[in-house]
């Protein structure tokens, strides 16, 4: 079960990546369109509709692959991770399905501006076309990342998890059915197999029967902070992410000649640069959220082996360096010190412990990447200073072609990495749990032999998908083919 389990965490993990390139591609390029949109009609200079027009042509292909790959992600999440469906029909139940329909809205938005954009006479329609698509592609994400957050920070459950694990916080109202999730639970304890092999319609609909639906409030998600912390988050990390490739473009066809990219780039660099600081802002208020929700992530975060202070996080938090935070000490010493009970047969605080241990194993590999990650985050807002500067300053580096080159590359390359790094230590951290204190990942995966073959067809065919809309793109970067 084990090696089913790791092949489908790393063949997921290459999956949302590669389906990440397009995503960053959408949401960045559609609101760098707009924001060039609105500089067109307060400078009166041609050139910004011109690249608005660009970017929007990038953001139709990339949206276009994505929705491909997007669907492949989403065929791993009913398919490999089958037992997902359960949360898929109850928390993650309406985000998605709004998810879906601005999904499709933004859809026909694209396509009415690429069929009329050399057609509309009012030079405003661009710009609400083009916001509404930033809109949609913006809120899109969000919904996503609702659920994803749900499986960080399991809003809606009460005191269920802090049961098992109390060292977990209360998450929120009592809106689960407690009885219904112990049945699910037993059930998979007592034959030893995923979610799907014991749970089939028969046994549900007799399950519902006798205890009632497991959720009482679907809205329910939309009402944690961590979730709307988290979307702020990650939205601003993508729009930086992609937004440094757009960027790179820009510089790069300056210094094969095209003069007039200069004043966009520039204005570009200083909107992400803007945003970068306020990341910051928002980094810290994500930070206080892991401290209070995820206890064990923010000790691997920190290295806590051993509880003791962190110095920038006490400093930040509650003003004071010296403030001791728990680390797997305590969590292994209060879960030792609770009163037990069974549940599916088991202790309790052997449940709580081996849960502890399985987590520990992850803080080395989390405590270095987040390490990384923080450490060129910090040497890009440097970078990004410097182009704050430039942007007050500009005469004097508008002939230095290789060395804003040079560092809008590594602006780009940083931003990428850190934004990598960051999905790895939000994604690892919640382990060993596929849902923070709920589900194990053995527990919805499918039994599936994921044998080479298949590995290779999936991966292959991501990558190969990619690779067209990578050529796709170059070639409409290059060739400057028009819409109609």
């Amino acid at each position: 079960m084990s090696n089913i389990v790791d092949k489908a965490l790393e063949l997921s993990a290459i999956g949302i990546y590669l389906h990440a390139i397009s995503i960053a591609l959408v949401i960045a390029g559609s609101t760098l369109a707009f924001i060039l949109e609105i500089l067109y009609h307060v400078r009166k200079d041609v050139h910004y509709h011109n690249l608005a027009y660009i970017f929007m042509k990038f953001v139709a292909i990339a949206f276009a692959f994505g929705a491909a790959s997007g669907t492949i992600v989403e065929f791993g999440l009913v398919q490999v991770w089958s037992g997902f469906l359960l949360i898929v029909g109850t928390y993650g139940l309406l985000p998605f399905y709004i998810e879906l329909l601005a999904f499709m809205i933004e859809a026909g938005l694209i396509a009415v501006l690429v069929y009329g954009w050399r057609k509309f006479k009012s030079r405003y329609i661009h710009l609400i076309l083009i916001g509404l698509i930033a809109f949609g592609s913006n809120l899109s994400g969000a919904l996503i990342m609702v659920v994803n957050s749900w499986m960080n920070v399991p809003w809606g459950i009460g005191d269920l998890a802090n049961k098992v694990y109390p060292w977990i916080p209360i998450y929120g109202p009592d809106t689960i059915n407690e009885n219904l999730f112990y049945e699910i639970k037993r059930l998979i304890a007592d034959s030893s197999s995923p979610l799907t092999q014991v749970l089939s319609s028969e046994v549900l609909n007799d399950l519902v029967g006798k205890y009632g639906p497991l959720l009482e409030d679907p809205w329910v998600v939309f009402q944690s902070k961590y979730a709307w912390v988290s979307i702020a988050h990650q939205l601003i990390a993508t729009i930086l992410t992609g937004g440094s490739w757009y960027a790179f473009m820009l510089i790069f066809r300056y210094a094969r000649g095209e003069k007039e990219l200069f004043r966009p780039f520039i204005d570009i660099m200083l909107f992400l640069s803007v945003l970068l600081a306020i990341q910051g802002v928002i980094g810290h208020d994500m930070g206080v959220q892991v401290i209070e929700y995820q206890p064990t992530k923010f000790a691997m975060i920190a290295g806590l082996r051993e509880s003791g202070p962190d110095p920038v996080a006490g400093l930040t938090t509650f003003g004071d360096p010296n403030y001791i935070f728990p680390g797997f000490d305590y969590f292994i010493k209060i879960s030792m010190s609770v009163s037990s009970h069974y549940l599916f047969g088991v202790d309790s605080r052997e449940i709580a412990l081996n849960d502890v241990y399985k987590a520990l194993e992850y803080l080395p590999l989390v405590f270095n990447l987040y390490t990384l990650k923080i450490t060129l985050a910090v040497s890009a807002g440097l970078v990004a200073l410097l182009f704050m500067y430039i942007w007050v300053r500009p005469m004097k580096y508008i002939e230095n072609k290789r060395l804003l080159m040079v560092l809008t590359g590594y602006f780009m390359v940083s931003l990428t990495v850190v934004s990598a790094l960051g999905w790895a230590v939000r994604e690892l951290g919640r382990k060993p749990w596929t849902i923070y204190g709920l589900f194990y990942p053995e527990e919805l995966i499918s039994l599936v032999e994921l044998n080479p073959v298949i590995i290779i067809l999936i991966i292959g065919g991501l990558v190969t998908s990619l690779s067209i809309m990578v050529i796709v793109l170059y070639l409409h970067l290059w060739r400057r083919s028009t819409w109609t």
